[in-house]
């Protein structure tokens, strides 16, 4: 290309803008010349570093997926506590008549050791927890 081949889209343009375009085309002719592509084998090399970046991280995510997928599926199949009542339990009946509960207020229901309890659960003689079963002898 030459210098008047260029016409300016603005206008008859002046001898600045005409020094300005050609030191354009100048550079971008040298740049041009200047410019060389990169080797076949450093362009198949970068391709193959790419690909190999690109598995790795498919594997590693592979991995995550599978790895929280038996997390899940242990956590799943794993026997769980039976769940605990919301309150606690009342007062119960016993269905032994020897030892009728205490009425409310006569004592505590669960001993504590400043209160002299007994490893029985008995506090003072009397029974704090009503018994289920028939004892097995009299009480003597």
């Amino acid at each position: 290309m030459s210098e008047t081949d260029y016409q300016p889209a603005y206008g008859t343009g002046t001898g600045a803008d005409r020094a300005l375009a050609r030191a354009m085309k100048q550079a971008a002719e040298s740049a041009g010349r200047a410019a060389r592509p990169a080797p076949a084998a450093s362009v198949s090399a970068r391709g193959a570093v790419r690909r190999r970046r690109v598995l790795a991280s498919a594997a590693a995510g592979t991995v995550c997926v599978l790895a929280s997928g038996v997390v899940a599926a242990v956590l799943q199949f794993q026997p769980t506590a039976p769940a605990l009542p919301a309150a606690p339990p009342g007062p119960r009946h016993s269905l032994d008549r020897e030892h009728p509960s205490p009425p409310p207020g006569a004592g505590s229901a669960t001993p504590s050791a400043s209160s002299g309890a007994s490893p029985s659960g008995t506090v003072g003689g009397s029974p704090t927890f009503p018994r289920t079963t028939a004892p097995s002898s009299p009480p003597g």
